[in-house]
């Protein structure tokens, strides 16, 4: 599997050869085998990004709809109000 970034490729091969130079954060790197280290370390640099995005772009929420005018939420109140009495 290619690396994704400078940075992911650099670690990779720092857990191969110096484990210990490892920063606690990165620790679970130390947990793959030396085959997809090696992987991971053999991927060429050219047309890498220097840092890969940890996580896609949040979407865009939704806007709530409210009331454009000030008396509609009252009229709507009334209207209920008279289809309880009436009902």
């Amino acid at each position: 599997m290619p690396a994704k970034s400078v940075k992911q490729r650099q670690l990779m091969g720092l857990a191969k050869g110096n484990p210990s130079a490892v920063s606690k954060k990165n620790k679970g790197v130390l947990a793959m085998s030396k085959e997809q280290l090696s992987d991971f370390a053999a991927t060429p640099e050219a047309g890498l990004p220097l840092v890969a995005t940890a996580k896609p772009p949040a979407p865009i929420p939704k806007k709530r709809t409210k009331p454009t005018v000030k008396g509609q939420q009252g009229q709507i109140d009334k209207m209920l109000k008279g289809a309880k009495k009436n009902g």
